[in-house]
């Protein structure tokens, strides 16, 4: 079997800067990004105010692959997931992927997630047997993408569970992550850019559309 290490998410309290524990916030400090995060800050406190916090250890298999490590930031059996990035989605993905673990184990019966401007999102929670069933899902597209590239990305699959957006919508945000774009300052990705220079794309089909809604349905994008 396999092995992999679930990190430990976040690290442990600021005592200087209150309840809120925080992840590394890049070249700026803290302090200087305080006031951005308020909140934050605020909506973390009020869910987790009096409660104490549990440190969940995991270990769990799945599909032959065994994971394990520690999940901060469950109280009363509610995990309470936050980002101090701009960017949520993949923070929130990260945070899914969390809530289905524990949910295998049986250690949470809700779960939130907090973005940086202090918006709280109610996230689902499944049955153990129902997030087994998903993280074996995802587990064999694990493995299948250890063989070869998935044409999939986090934004790709933002767009297909949008009921407003078509199959070339989902082609062309994957093209526009290869590229990147001045005007919105996203960088160009330059694996996807490699993959598209030798052909990767040039296939892309029905079938691959399909499999980014699964995978989308999955993370809970």
């Amino acid at each position: 079997g396999d092995h992999r290490d679930l990190h430990s998410f976040p690290p442990r309290r600021s005592s200087d800067l209150g309840k809120l524990p925080l992840k590394n916030m890049g070249r700026l400090s803290v302090e200087d990004q305080w006031e951005k995060i308020s909140e934050l800050k605020v909506q973390y406190e009020l869910l987790t105010n009096g409660k104490d916090e549990q440190n969940i250890i995991i270990d769990l298999t799945i599909d032959n692959v065994r994971i394990t490590g520690t999940v901060n930031n469950v109280y009363d059996r509610q995990y309470v997931a936050y980002t101090v990035s701009k960017n949520a989605l993949k923070y929130k993905v990260v945070a899914y992927l969390k809530i289905l673990i524990l949910c295998a184990e049986n250690k949470i019966e809700s779960a939130v997630f907090i973005d940086l401007h202090g918006s709280v999102t109610n996230l689902p929670c499944l049955t153990d047997i129902e997030a087994i069933n998903k993280l074996n899902d995802l587990m064999s597209y694990l493995k299948t993408g250890r063989l070869e590239p998935l044409k999939f990305t986090l934004e790709a699959a933002e767009v297909a569970s949008n009921p407003k957006k078509n199959d070339e919508d989902v082609l062309q945000k994957m093209k526009d992550q290869a590229d990147g774009n001045t005007f919105t300052n996203l960088p160009p990705d330059p694996y996807l850019q490699r993959l598209y220079e030798e052909g990767y794309f040039d296939s892309f089909e029905d079938k691959n559309i399909d499999e980014i809604k699964v995978l989308a349905s999955l993370l809970n994008i």
